[in-house]
């Protein structure tokens, strides 16, 4: 077996919250996904999917959507989580 290294990351705990429960359903745990994603970062020597700037309309789009979104939580008319777990279990109570 390979020699293996420690890496320390910084992320957004509400994002590695998401993400472990997702990569949690398809059967592997975040350190996983990261060997993942740098063993095609060497085999394809690029990163494995397109990253580019957001156009000005897709920009405009986000920002009407968030406005509907804030104005929605004003009314009331929305839940609001307090964690991306408690979204997910009452989506798959509804299921």
């Amino acid at each position: 077996m390979a020699e293996t290294t420690n890496l320390n990351i910084r992320i957004d705990r509400e994002l590695k919250s998401e993400a472990d429960f997702i990569l949690g359903r398809m059967g592997m745990n975040l350190s996983t996904a990261v060997n993942v994603f740098v063993r095609q970062v060497v085999q394809e020597r690029a990163i494995p999917f397109r990253i580019q700037l957001s156009d000005d309309n897709k920009t405009d789009a986000l920002l009407r959507d968030a406005a509907e979104i804030d104005a929605a939580i004003a009314d009331g008319a929305t839940n609001i989580y307090s964690s991306p777990r408690e979204l997910f279990a009452e989506w798959e109570r509804e299921q």
